[in-house]
């Protein structure tokens, strides 16, 4: 392996140090506001994940390809902009636009109930929402990762991502549910009111954020290479190729988002129609698994400590790629077929979500305030660009070979990427570490 310079290392920016080191993030109220924000807006979020899908499949009836082709119109703004969207989170202030993007994404879903009161809700309507919904999600998700350094000290970063981690987690848990819960009261479309609620919640508890975010230099004012547009906008790629251990990190965190939309979307299909879950039950296992997300977020500092960042990577990792294989053993409805998918669901959930506080600390504390958003926004280009494509594989899999075959190949996909991360990072990541509280 050829020797390679890891790009040098800023000091800390001395804001948040200097605001809120109080010696713990229950008291930096500001943090509070954005977190408990972001919490009931997952929760929304994770309802939609649900409903959107199940609205295709149950009201429109859509193909397999139909339902990956809705999921992946929802990320395929996340290949196309999200590139551009960094370069502008790292020249505005991050806060109004996170804002912006929450009363824009509340918007967009309003008119899945109103076209269905309209008896005018088509595929292409859900289509459409997709897509405005996942353009304004690759703003808001570039800008909210870029955003939280300016509120929280350096060595609070992994207690912090800790924390969102576990919103994530509670969503995942609670939106499910309350998702199946809703669809079978009021109907899909109106199920979906709650996450329009849910951003205008966030909106407001952002509005309520009173420290002053660091003030950005607009392009003209830069020199070198991030001087002019298409330097400025390669900047974030040529950072993470030159950085070893984020680019190795970025490498899986793109074939695992892969897999995972695939998982998703031949699970649901596979579900519906082949194992005859209703939406209640299929909402309470998805919900009760992600319980997994919340054990990882109490026990990512723990397994930080015990095992080192590295063996923490590589054994979060190993959970979340070999738990779908759990699934091929559910053969119906029963009660031990619920229990096998929920404990699938739930190991899944301890790996990415032990696997994603690392990795976010580590290209926080590794990157430059100045550069946070470009590096955030080509991470995500490169990571969270596979989303259409897994989703897109994951439908036309289940179409041509049938939901459970279909899944027997992600699960396959899964434990080889495992693999090759094993194989091709140990010397890479055997140096890490990140400042824990």
């Amino acid at each position: 392996m050829s020797t390679e310079t890891t790009p040098q290392r800023p000091p800390a920016d001395s804001g948040p140090e200097e605001r809120h080191d109080s010696g713990s993030l229950w008291r930096n109220t500001d943090f509070l506001k954005l977190w408990t924000g972001e919490t009931v807006s997952l929760l929304g979020t994770y309802v939609t994940q649900l409903a959107l899908p199940l609205i295709a499949i149950t009201l429109l009836d859509a193909t397999p390809g139909q339902v990956g082709t809705l999921s992946a119109v929802q990320f395929l703004p996340v290949l196309l902009i999200t590139v551009f969207v960094g370069r502008w989170v790292d020249r505005y202030r991050r806060r109004p636009l996170l804002i912006a993007a929450n009363l824009a994404r509340a918007a967009a879903l309003a008119v899945v109930p109103a076209c269905w009161w309209a008896d005018g809700l088509t595929m292409p309507v859900l289509y459409g929402v997709a897509l405005t919904v996942g353009t304004f999600s690759a703003l808001f998700d570039v800008a909210y990762l870029s955003y939280l350094p300016s509120l929280v000290p350096r060595h609070h970063l992994v207690a912090a991502n800790s924390r969102l981690q576990g919103s994530y987690a509670v969503a995942q848990v609670g939106g499910p549910g309350l998702g199946g819960l809703l669809i079978r009261l009021v109907g899909g479309p109106f199920a979906l009111i709650t996450n329009v609620v849910s951003y205008l919640f966030s909106a407001v508890m952002l509005l309520l954020i009173r420290t002053p975010e660091p003030a950005t230099a607009p392009d003209g004012e830069k020199t070198g290479s991030e001087a002019g547009l298409w330097p400025s906008l390669s900047l974030g790629f040529t950072f993470i190729w030159r950085d070893r251990v984020l680019r190795v990190l970025t490498a899986k965190g793109a074939w695992f988002n892969l897999c995972e939309q695939a998982l998703l979307t031949v699970f649901l299909v596979h579900a519906v129609r082949e194992l005859g879950l209703s939406a209640g039950p299929l909402g309470l296992c998805i919900g009760l698994g992600s319980l997994g997300a919340v054990i990882g977020t109490v026990l990512a500092r723990c397994f930080g400590r015990a095992l080192g960042v590295p063996g923490t990577l590589f054994a979060s990792m190993a959970c979340g790629c070999a738990a779908p294989a759990l699934i091929l053993l559910a053969r119906g409805a029963a009660l031990a077929d619920l229990a096998l998918i929920t404990t699938a669901f739930a190991v899944f959930s301890i790996g990415f979500t032990v696997f994603n506080v690392y990795f976010v600390t580590l290209r926080q504390t590794r990157t430059p305030q100045d550069r946070l958003g470009r590096v955030t926004a080509a991470y995500r280009t490169v990571a969270f660009g596979t989303f259409p494509v897994g989703a897109w594989a994951g439908g036309w899999l289940a179409g041509q070979l049938g939901p459970y075959a279909a899944l027997a190949a992600v699960c396959g996909a899964f434990a080889a990427g495992w693999l090759v991360f094993l194989a091709t990072s140990l010397r890479v990541l055997r140096p890490v570490t990140v400042p824990l509280e």
